[in-house]
């Protein structure tokens, strides 16, 4: 809708004359199948693009602004709400207001004309696909949003399991309580608390993330322990206490990012849980770090780049091949996502992991479904896949005498484009996904193929999703692992080989600053990959 070229310049006017026209609009974003009021995050904005943050109308129930920016094209500004109606003062003139809820409700998008008088708007979600019906729930692994924020935020961006950090340190000198640098995280006792059957939030999930070593600058990387019930004044490195202490607890061990280079001795050397597939480098905004880390990449791995550097597509690429080749080292590691949210210019739960649990939701049951495989992860659509009946994360043996049957069914609010199998790595079918829409909203797409594996390794599967801003929107499985009499897994050359340079390349970095238990970690890690590579 235009605006009339008079009624603008008498806005303008007003505002030069340092008159405020702002005129109240009051909004309430409802469930549109049953006008309840539910909770949401929201964005506005004007013709030009500038943001505005809406307030809650209930002083009970706050609305949470985040603003966060990395380059021109990655300002990520919103607030998420209850289930309470907001209000907002806005200049005349044309907005845009959206509002959206995780991934199983359809956004919506309202154009509103302000001229000179209050204005209600009502913002109607639809919830056109119910996971917790069909036992699965998300979580968001890597947060660092403060633990009083939680409650509002897992509701609004209906994640299921949330694990904000209690507990972070970024020096190699720093004592995981007493250099804390989480300074409005969970005080006490641990705790997971129930917002209701299908939303829960832990406490105690603590970062090591070392840029710091002997009181100067000297990058390690990271890992994260998530679900533990205490917390010491572990130093870092060695790893191995910390480790320890994580699985007494029933905790889970998630590489937080696939690009460290400590990542690669980590995974071999402490049998890691978890690989953050989807990462705080992965945004709803555009893509901001194509530079960063680009020195670990490796030829083989053939990554899309511009001429800034890896593309959106080329980062998330690294991470999938890394994980391929850990997986063919023969690490079981499952895959997971994780925001950081309050770092990164990303909402909470925009990448998420779903976790098929056995029974109801509780924090121990998500967690072995987790660290078991049933599951996958997503920045955008939905999958579901077996092998034969098989969830993901099984494991069958030999000899393989007739074909296996894979079927996968994929949702997405957009249509789907395509899928691809990847046996041991390597995509060995890729074919275009036939969309159906759903009369609710969002769209469907059925696909089957026969599998007959000629040698030990794994299956998985991944799927993207179309969209006009040609952005990476991906589901990808965990794997499916297959022994065949015979033969073994072994790492392609080219994956073994830069891993061992990569790892050479540490100890070489770290002789004249780690001590030698740290460094021995090292070695171990070097030792397991170089075994790999023996006849």
């Amino acid at each position: 809708m235009k605006i009339p070229f008079g009624f603008t310049l008498f806005a303008l006017a007003l505002s030069a004359w340092g008159l405020h026209a702002q005129v109240r609009v009051v909004g309430h974003i409802v469930d549109e199948q049953t006008g309840q009021p539910i909770p949401a995050r929201l964005e506005i904005r004007s013709e030009k693009w500038e943001r505005f943050e809406a307030r809650s109308l209930d002083p009970l129930t706050p609305a949470l602004p985040y603003k966060r920016q990395v380059g021109k094209s990655s300002l990520e500004h919103h607030v998420t709400l209850g289930a309470v109606p907001f209000v907002v003062d806005l200049l005349p003139g044309k907005y845009s207001l959206t509002a959206e809820r995780g991934k199983e409700w359809l956004s919506t998008t309202r154009e509103i004309l302000i001229a000179d008088k209050p204005m209600e708007v009502t913002l109607k979600l639809r919830h056109w696909i119910d996971l917790p019906k069909r036992g699965w729930y998300s979580g968001d692994v890597h947060s660092h949003r403060p633990w009083s924020q939680l409650p509002n935020l897992a509701l609004a961006e209906d994640v299921h399991v949330s694990f904000p950090l209690s507990h972070w340190v970024t020096s190699a000198e720093a004592g995981l309580i007493s250099g804390n640098r989480i300074r409005d995280g969970f005080q006490g006792k641990a705790k997971t608390l129930s917002l209701d059957k299908n939303h829960l939030i832990h406490s105690h999930n603590a970062e090591f993330e070392i840029f710091t070593v002997k009181n100067r600058s000297h990058t390690l990387g990271a890992l994260l322990g998530i679900g533990m019930t205490g917390i010491d004044d572990d130093r870092v490195p060695p790893l191995a206490s910390f480790v320890q202490k994580v699985r007494a607890q029933g905790g889970l061990l998630d590489l937080e990012k696939h690009s460290w280079p400590w990542s690669l001795a980590i995974a071999a050397t402490h049998k890691v849980d978890l690989f953050e597939l989807s990462n705080n480098h992965v945004w709803q905004t555009g893509f901001g770090f194509p530079s960063w880390t680009i020195g670990e990449t490796a030829p083989y791995m053939k990554l899309e780049q511009n001429r800034e550097g890896l593309t959106e597509w080329g980062w998330i690429d690294f991470g999938f091949q890394t994980y391929y080749a850990l997986l063919n080292c023969g690490l079981k590691i499952m895959p997971s996502a994780g925001t950081g949210a309050g770092v990164h210019p990303v909402p909470f739960g925009f990448s998420r992991v779903y976790a098929k649990t056995e029974g109801p939701l509780g924090l121990k049951s998500w967690l072995d479904a987790l660290k078991a495989g049933r599951s996958f992860v997503t920045n955008g659509p939905i999958l579901f896949a077996e092998i034969d009946g098989l969830a993901s994360g099984e494991k069958w043996t030999g000899p393989v005498t007739k074909p296996s049957t894979l079927r996968a069914t994929v949702y997405g609010v957009a249509p789907l484009d395509r899928i691809e199998i990847l046996y041991n790595g390597v995509v060995v079918q890729k074919e275009n996904l036939v969309s159906t829409p759903l009369g609710k909203g969002g769209y469907e797409a059925v696909f089957e193929t026969s599998l007959k594996p000629d040698r030990s390794g794994w299956y998985a599967v991944r799927v993207f999703e179309k969209n006009g801003e040609k952005r990476v929107r991906f589901a990808h499985s965990s794997p499916w692992f297959v022994e065949v009499p015979g033969t073994t897994l072994r790492p392609r050359k080219e994956e073994l080989d830069h891993i061992l340079r990569t790892i050479d390349r540490e100890i070489a970095r770290n002789k004249s600053v780690l001590d030698e238990s740290s460094l021995a970690e090292f070695q171990t890690a070097r030792d397991y990959y170089q075994n790999l590579a023996r006849p």
